[in-house]
């Protein structure tokens, strides 16, 4: 995260893998490909869902601080090589949990696969919550993951949406990109 100054308020810059959420990604990209908007429209958009600045306050900003802002949201690669792997998330109290022990470990059975590809086809940031919810399942009382892979069970793990950061997710759409 990278701050700025102005006006006596910080502004906050997600630029790291590990603090930005699949649901920020699904929205920053829907912003992009939005035809309709003008050129400071998408950047005002962008700046918002990387900040904690409202549209009202990113309007009032100095020509020179949205330029340094939208120079620093550019310029951040949201490196995920360094990513530590986890195969545990937890949810609001729930665990969610992929059977993997490692990167190294990452694979899918044919029922994942077939599930994922599907997915995966139809556009890989705007399924990502879909995709979590085939790869991370819930853990019941014994430890077991959950085996369900309903439409009806992948919607209800959708609770990844807000929380899910790029870092826990990527190692395995980069096994599932190799899969298929």
């Amino acid at each position: 995260m990278e701050q700025i100054k102005s006006k006596n308020k910080i502004t906050k810059i997600i630029t790291n893998a590990n603090e930005l959420t699949i649901g920020t990604l699904n929205r920053c990209e829907e912003i992009l490909k939005d035809p309709l908007l003008s050129e400071l429209n998408r950047n005002i958009r962008i700046v918002q869902e990387l900040s904690n600045l409202t549209v009202e306050e990113i309007e009032d900003l100095p020509m020179a601080v949205l330029i340094q802002t939208v120079n620093i949201i550019g310029s951040s690669n949201y490196n995920l090589d360094d990513s530590e792997f986890r195969n545990e998330f937890i949810v609001d109290g729930v665990t969610f949990r992929n059977r993997a022990e490692s990167k190294e470990d990452i694979s899918f059975s044919v029922k994942e696969i077939f599930t994922l590809r599907e997915l995966f086809q139809k556009s890989k940031h705007k399924n990502m919550v879909t995709i979590a919810s085939v790869i991370f399942r819930e853990v019941d009382i014994d430890g077991n993951i959950s085996r369900d892979l309903t439409t009806e069970a992948i919607t209800k793990r959708n609770v990844f949406l807000e929380k899910m950061t790029l870092d826990i997710i990527s190692p395995y759409i980069a096994e599932i990109e190799r899969s298929l």
